[in-house]
């Protein structure tokens, strides 16, 4: 029989791993059950990096296992096999997604979500991206870190500043079942320009236009206050910080990132807390 399939089971797990807590998380690649997530001995799942992060700071008494264990349907379905016991020390951290806005959240003193759409939202904070970027230039003088992430900061606001109806229509598209508008593809409607980085509003529109008609009984969700840094789709999101980093480190240094968008997005989910 597997370990966790009785509430006893998962409850049971941090004495398994000999640990105090186990936290499960979304990542790691295919669903697993829980029974057989182990830790992975390295730090590549950025999911795994960003949520050790964030239980640190809530000081949990001892010590910490995360474990990704694949989708956020895998980790709410394990805490589902739990939702009647007894409290325990076993943690399930997801995505909040478009969960608060619609009001479909778990409310359990387990259940962890981001703070934004997804984790890339919540890597938005000057001080995260100026610890990442003393890491990475540590020959800029004092104070010039906290300038270059006031920069990005900055440039990511001036791009994202009119996403908010667009947001709406993708969470509607969404909820009546449609892959969205601002899905994987969102990339191509990023433009950049003499190291300006913008969207092309107007193409953007235009396919939210098109997804729109293709749906024509579709009403547009209404009365919801939409944050753009904290509803807009993390992928989307994090390409428009990842270019704006790009394009102020060229402005600034005269060169490009010397890394990859996997190696920032695993430098900012170890720096915040």
């Amino acid at each position: 029989m597997s370990f966790t399939r009785t509430s006893d089971g998962i409850g049971n797990y941090p004495l398994f791993l000999g640990v105090d807590w186990v936290a499960f998380c979304e990542g790691g690649g295919e669903d697993v059950d829980p029974a057989m997530a182990r830790p992975r001995g390295d730090v590549t799942c950025c999911d795994s990096v960003y949520w050790s992060r964030r239980l640190e700071s809530i000081q949990l008494s001892g010590t910490l296992q995360v474990l990704p264990i694949g989708s956020k349907r895998a980790v709410l379905a394990a805490f589902e096999k739990v939702r009647d016991a007894s409290p325990g020390r076993v943690l399930f951290c997801v995505d909040s997604d478009y969960d608060s806005i619609l009001g479909v959240i778990e409310v359990d003193q387990r259940v962890f979500y981001t703070k934004g759409y997804s984790l890339e939202n919540d890597l938005l904070s000057c001080e995260a991206i100026g610890k990442f970027i003393r890491r990475l230039y540590p020959g800029l003088a004092p104070g010039e870190a906290e300038e270059f992430a006031d920069a990005v900061l900055s440039a990511v606001s001036a791009v994202i500043q009119d996403m908010a109806r667009y947001i709406v229509a993708d969470l509607s598209l969404v909820v009546a079942g449609s892959a969205g508008l601002l899905g994987p593809d969102f990339p191509r409607y990023i433009e950049e320009d003499c190291g300006e980085v913008r969207v092309n509003y107007r193409s953007l529109r235009k396919n939210a236009l098109a997804l729109l008609r293709q749906r024509p009984r579709l009403g547009l969700i209404k009365r919801v206050f939409i944050s753009p840094h904290r509803d807009l789709r993390g992928h989307a999101l994090f390409d428009i910080m990842f270019r704006a980093l790009n394009a102020e480190s060229s402005r600034r240094l005269n060169q490009c990132l010397p890394v990859g968008k996997r190696f920032v997005k695993l430098w900012l989910c170890d720096e915040i807390g």
